[in-house]
């Protein structure tokens, strides 16, 4: 890991972390508060870069869901952000809200859990299969 401006020397770390966990990183190094935002999967990594974490506070779950995720037509929302950063644009803060609520499932089962299922926590891997 390098970050000359808060990592003063180079270091190799062992400690598991994915996608889910890039997200809540960047808010936390960022300073900033989001409004009304669902509760994550993710974990800020802020204190491993700190060297101030050595083990996960909780583990990774991954998950086939029977009911399905929400789709994003990624391209196009990448394209649309260059014209406008290229147009000078900048968006306040209040246009670019994670997923407005209207968006979010609330069709999951508490009770029903379908397919595959596995939690990693550091060297232990725990698998579910239907």
């Amino acid at each position: 890991m390098k970050w000359p401006a808060r990592i003063r020397q180079s270091r190799v770390v062992d400690l598991p972390a994915c996608t889910m966990d890039i997200y809540p990183t960047l808010v936390e190094l960022a300073g900033a508060k989001v409004a009304r935002q669902p509760v994550l999967d993710g974990m800020s990594l802020g204190p491993l870069l700190e060297g101030r974490m050595t083990a996960r506070s909780k583990p990774i779950g991954f998950w086939d869901h029977i009911t399905g995720g929400l789709g994003v037509a990624s391209s196009g929302l990448l394209q649309k952000l260059a014209e406008e950063q290229a147009a000078g644009k900048v968006r306040p803060a209040n246009e670019v809200e994670p997923i407005p609520a209207a968006q979010l499932r609330t069709d999951y089962s508490d009770t029903a859990f379908g397919k595959h299922a596995a939690w990693l926590d550091h060297d232990w891997k725990l698998h579910r299969i239907d």
